[in-house]
Protein backbone atom coordinates (compact mmCIF):
# COMPACT_ATOMS: atom_id res chain seq x y z
CA UNK A 1 0.00 0.00 0.00
CA UNK A 2 0.83 3.17 -0.40
CA UNK A 3 0.80 5.94 2.01
CA UNK A 4 1.09 9.74 0.81
CA UNK A 5 1.99 12.33 4.04
CA UNK A 6 1.29 16.09 3.51
CA UNK A 7 1.40 19.11 5.52
CA UNK A 8 -1.26 21.45 5.80
CA UNK A 9 -0.78 24.51 3.43
CA UNK A 10 2.73 23.16 2.33
CA UNK A 11 4.39 23.31 -0.88
CA UNK A 12 3.67 20.80 -4.17
CA UNK A 13 5.42 17.33 -2.82
CA UNK A 14 5.90 14.53 -5.60
CA UNK A 15 5.35 11.38 -4.79
CA UNK A 16 5.33 7.75 -6.83
CA UNK A 17 1.65 6.79 -7.68
CA UNK A 18 -0.06 4.16 -10.53
CA UNK A 19 -2.81 5.07 -12.93
CA UNK A 20 -5.32 3.99 -10.90
CA UNK A 21 -4.13 5.36 -7.79
CA UNK A 22 -3.83 9.22 -9.18
CA UNK A 23 -7.17 8.52 -10.39
CA UNK A 24 -8.84 7.25 -7.03
CA UNK A 25 -7.28 10.55 -5.62
CA UNK A 26 -8.80 12.81 -8.10
CA UNK A 27 -12.22 11.72 -7.94
CA UNK A 28 -12.46 11.75 -4.35
CA UNK A 29 -10.92 15.54 -4.24
CA UNK A 30 -9.67 15.07 -0.82
CA UNK A 31 -5.99 16.73 -1.93
CA UNK A 32 -5.19 18.72 -5.09
CA UNK A 33 -2.96 16.70 -7.76
CA UNK A 34 -1.64 17.18 -11.08
CA UNK A 35 0.81 15.16 -13.48
CA UNK A 36 4.46 15.61 -12.40
CA UNK A 37 7.53 15.75 -14.94
CA UNK A 38 7.59 12.29 -15.87
CA UNK A 39 5.22 9.47 -15.84
CA UNK A 40 4.28 8.34 -12.57
CA UNK A 41 5.06 11.01 -11.10
CA UNK A 42 2.63 13.10 -9.30
CA UNK A 43 2.47 16.14 -7.43
CA UNK A 44 -0.07 16.81 -4.41
CA UNK A 45 -1.03 19.23 -2.06
CA UNK A 46 -3.67 19.07 0.75
CA UNK A 47 -7.07 20.25 0.14
CA UNK A 48 -8.18 22.18 2.35
CA UNK A 49 -8.84 18.88 4.64
CA UNK A 50 -6.65 17.40 7.50
CA UNK A 51 -6.98 14.01 8.78
CA UNK A 52 -6.23 10.11 6.94
CA UNK A 53 -8.38 8.49 4.27
CA UNK A 54 -7.86 5.10 2.43
CA UNK A 55 -8.53 5.27 -1.14
CA UNK A 56 -8.82 3.14 -3.53
CA UNK A 57 -9.50 -0.61 -4.86
CA UNK A 58 -8.35 -3.24 -2.18
CA UNK A 59 -5.63 -4.82 -4.01
CA UNK A 60 -4.10 -1.51 -5.06
CA UNK A 61 -4.84 1.16 -2.45
CA UNK A 62 -3.10 5.05 -1.45
CA UNK A 63 -3.19 6.47 2.22
CA UNK A 64 -3.70 10.16 2.45
CA UNK A 65 -2.33 11.55 5.72
CA UNK A 66 -2.61 15.42 5.98
CA UNK A 67 -1.09 16.85 8.92
CA UNK A 68 -2.56 19.82 10.33
CA UNK A 69 -0.31 22.81 10.74
CA UNK A 70 -2.33 23.58 14.10
CA UNK A 71 -0.91 21.45 16.91
CA UNK A 72 -3.48 18.09 18.16
CA UNK A 73 -3.56 19.48 21.48
CA UNK A 74 -4.63 23.01 20.45
CA UNK A 75 -6.38 20.75 17.55
CA UNK A 76 -9.35 18.88 19.84
CA UNK A 77 -9.47 21.52 21.55
CA UNK A 78 -10.86 23.96 19.32
CA UNK A 79 -13.12 21.00 18.47
CA UNK A 80 -14.42 20.18 22.00
CA UNK A 81 -14.91 23.92 22.40
CA UNK A 82 -16.86 24.30 19.01
CA UNK A 83 -18.82 21.58 19.83
CA UNK A 84 -19.88 22.64 23.91
CA UNK A 85 -18.14 25.73 24.84
CA UNK A 86 -19.41 25.58 28.50
CA UNK A 87 -18.90 21.83 29.01
CA UNK A 88 -15.18 22.10 27.25
CA UNK A 89 -12.66 20.74 30.33
CA UNK A 90 -9.04 22.76 31.32
CA UNK A 91 -7.80 19.38 32.25
CA UNK A 92 -4.31 18.14 29.95
CA UNK A 93 -4.95 15.24 28.00
CA UNK A 94 -1.92 13.35 27.87
CA UNK A 95 -1.62 11.92 24.28
CA UNK A 96 2.28 11.67 24.44
CA UNK A 97 4.60 12.85 21.49
CA UNK A 98 3.02 11.56 18.32
CA UNK A 99 3.17 13.02 14.98
CA UNK A 100 0.09 11.33 13.88
CA UNK A 101 -3.57 11.67 14.86
CA UNK A 102 -4.79 8.50 15.35
CA UNK A 103 -1.53 7.13 17.40
CA UNK A 104 -2.44 10.16 19.88
CA UNK A 105 -6.26 9.72 20.00
CA UNK A 106 -5.48 6.16 20.81
CA UNK A 107 -3.12 6.78 23.57
CA UNK A 108 -5.54 9.07 25.14
CA UNK A 109 -8.19 7.22 24.86
CA UNK A 110 -6.08 4.48 26.79
CA UNK A 111 -5.19 6.87 29.13
CA UNK A 112 -8.91 7.79 29.89
CA UNK A 113 -10.42 4.20 29.85
CA UNK A 114 -7.59 3.49 32.22
CA UNK A 115 -8.70 6.46 34.33
CA UNK A 116 -12.79 5.31 33.84
CA UNK A 117 -12.20 2.07 34.71
CA UNK A 118 -9.56 2.15 38.33
CA UNK A 119 -12.56 2.16 40.63
CA UNK A 120 -13.54 -1.22 38.59
CA UNK A 121 -15.65 -2.07 35.68
CA UNK A 122 -19.44 -0.50 35.80
CA UNK A 123 -21.92 -3.26 37.07
CA UNK A 124 -25.83 -3.43 36.51
CA UNK A 125 -28.80 -5.04 35.83
CA UNK A 126 -30.15 -7.14 33.16
CA UNK A 127 -32.99 -9.25 32.35
CA UNK A 128 -31.90 -13.17 31.25
CA UNK A 129 -34.17 -16.20 29.94
CA UNK A 130 -32.72 -19.34 30.69
CA UNK A 131 -33.44 -23.05 32.03
CA UNK A 132 -31.54 -23.82 35.29
CA UNK A 133 -31.29 -26.73 37.30
CA UNK A 134 -32.40 -24.91 40.33
CA UNK A 135 -34.85 -22.21 40.69
CA UNK A 136 -33.78 -18.18 40.44
CA UNK A 137 -36.32 -15.49 39.96
CA UNK A 138 -39.22 -16.27 38.35
CA UNK A 139 -40.63 -19.61 36.41
CA UNK A 140 -41.36 -19.09 32.63
CA UNK A 141 -44.72 -21.43 33.32
CA UNK A 142 -45.46 -21.09 29.82
CA UNK A 143 -42.46 -21.84 28.65
CA UNK A 144 -41.49 -24.77 31.06
CA UNK A 145 -44.45 -26.64 30.05
CA UNK A 146 -44.11 -26.27 26.47
CA UNK A 147 -40.40 -27.24 26.52
CA UNK A 148 -40.58 -29.75 29.28
CA UNK A 149 -43.56 -31.80 28.58
CA UNK A 150 -44.43 -32.42 32.44
CA UNK A 151 -40.65 -32.49 33.31
CA UNK A 152 -39.25 -30.54 36.74
CA UNK A 153 -35.70 -29.97 35.78
CA UNK A 154 -34.33 -27.64 34.02
CA UNK A 155 -36.03 -25.03 34.85
CA UNK A 156 -37.67 -21.94 32.68
CA UNK A 157 -36.53 -18.70 34.70
CA UNK A 158 -36.21 -15.04 34.01
CA UNK A 159 -34.26 -13.07 36.58
CA UNK A 160 -32.29 -9.73 36.87
CA UNK A 161 -28.60 -10.72 36.38
CA UNK A 162 -26.31 -8.05 38.07
CA UNK A 163 -23.15 -8.50 35.33
CA UNK A 164 -20.30 -6.33 33.85
CA UNK A 165 -22.66 -7.26 30.79
CA UNK A 166 -23.85 -4.02 30.20
CA UNK A 167 -24.10 -1.47 27.29
CA UNK A 168 -21.73 0.99 28.56
CA UNK A 169 -19.06 -1.72 29.04
CA UNK A 170 -19.84 -2.66 25.61
CA UNK A 171 -19.35 0.40 24.18
CA UNK A 172 -16.33 0.95 25.60
CA UNK A 173 -14.98 -2.52 24.69
CA UNK A 174 -16.24 -2.04 21.06
CA UNK A 175 -14.33 1.22 20.65
CA UNK A 176 -11.13 -0.36 22.03
CA UNK A 177 -11.46 -3.34 19.41
CA UNK A 178 -12.18 -0.75 16.52
CA UNK A 179 -9.29 1.41 17.50
CA UNK A 180 -7.32 -1.35 17.58
CA UNK A 181 -7.76 -2.51 13.59
CA UNK A 182 -7.07 1.21 12.89
CA UNK A 183 -3.98 1.70 10.51
CA UNK A 184 -1.27 3.35 12.37
CA UNK A 185 -1.56 2.42 15.71
CA UNK A 186 1.21 1.13 17.15
CA UNK A 187 1.16 -2.71 19.30
CA UNK A 188 3.22 -1.69 22.32
CA UNK A 189 3.94 1.91 23.73
CA UNK A 190 6.94 1.30 26.20
CA UNK A 191 6.68 4.79 27.72
CA UNK A 192 3.06 4.09 28.65
CA UNK A 193 2.73 4.39 33.03
CA UNK A 194 1.90 1.34 35.11
CA UNK A 195 -1.77 0.76 35.33
CA UNK A 196 -3.42 0.01 38.45
CA UNK A 197 -3.78 -3.39 39.78
CA UNK A 198 -6.90 -5.32 38.08
CA UNK A 199 -8.58 -7.85 39.87
CA UNK A 200 -6.13 -10.84 38.15
CA UNK A 201 -2.76 -8.86 38.79
CA UNK A 202 -1.38 -6.20 37.79
CA UNK A 203 -1.50 -5.59 33.61
CA UNK A 204 -0.79 -3.05 31.49
CA UNK A 205 -4.44 -0.95 30.53
CA UNK A 206 -2.70 2.16 28.74
CA UNK A 207 -0.97 0.72 26.07
CA UNK A 208 -3.11 0.96 22.63
CA UNK A 209 -2.21 -1.96 21.41
CA UNK A 210 -4.31 -3.91 23.85
CA UNK A 211 -8.04 -3.79 24.95
CA UNK A 212 -8.52 -2.43 28.63
CA UNK A 213 -7.85 -5.15 30.98
CA UNK A 214 -10.84 -4.90 33.65
CA UNK A 215 -12.86 -5.48 30.27
CA UNK A 216 -11.82 -9.00 30.30
CA UNK A 217 -14.98 -10.35 31.70
CA UNK A 218 -17.49 -8.24 29.46
CA UNK A 219 -18.34 -10.79 26.28
CA UNK A 220 -17.52 -9.51 22.90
Amino acid sequence: MTVVRLQENAPWAEHELTSGQAAALAAAELVRIAPGPRPGLWRLRDNGLIGAARIGPRHDPVEVRVRPKTPIDRLLFLLGYARQPRGWRQNTVDAGERPDLVPALAHAFARSAERALRQGVLLGYREREVALPVVRGRIRMVDQVRRRHGLPLPVEVRYDDYTVDIAENQLLLAAAHRLLRLPGVPAEHPEAAPPPAAETGRRDTTRPGKAPARLDAVPP
